[in-house]
C-alpha cells in the first residue's frame, strides 16, 4: 500500500489499475487520487449485494468496486503430521516433509 500510494502521489505510477486497502482508499479519496466512477456504470454494478455498496471507505462506491471476497483456508493431514495444529507455527515454520 505505501509503495503503491508514494508512487501515484508523485505521478507518472505507471498504474492503470490499483488494488489498495481500505484505508488506503479512504486516504486516496482525501487527496483526489483516484478518478469518479459510479457502480451503475459497469454492466453488473446493479447486481451488488448493497452490503458492499456502502462501504466506511467509500460510501456509495463511487470511487471503487469489488474485486474479490472470500476465506482462504489450509488443512492438515494428521495422519501425517502429529504436531499441534491449533496454532499458526505450522503455516509460518512448516514441518519438513
Amino acid at each position: 500500500n505505501e509503495t503503491m500510494l508514494s508512487k501515484v502521489r508523485a505521478g507518472n505510477s505507471g498504474y492503470d489499475i490499483v488494488v489498495p486497502s481500505d484505508y488506503t482508499v479512504k486516504i486516496m479519496i482525501e487527496e483526489g487520487l483516484l478518478e469518479k466512477t459510479e457502480p451503475n456504470a459497469m454492466p453488473n454494478g446493479k447486481n451488488l449485494d448493497p452490503r458492499f455498496v456502502d462501504v466506511y471507505w467509500d460510501k456509495g462506491r463511487h470511487y471503487t468496486t469489488p474485486w474479490q471476497f472470500g476465506t482462504t483456508t489450509f488443512s492438515v493431514n494428521t495422519d501425517k503430521f502429529k504436531g499441534d495444529i491449533d496454532t499458526l507455527a505450522i503455516l509460518f515454520n512448516p514441518p519438513d516433509e
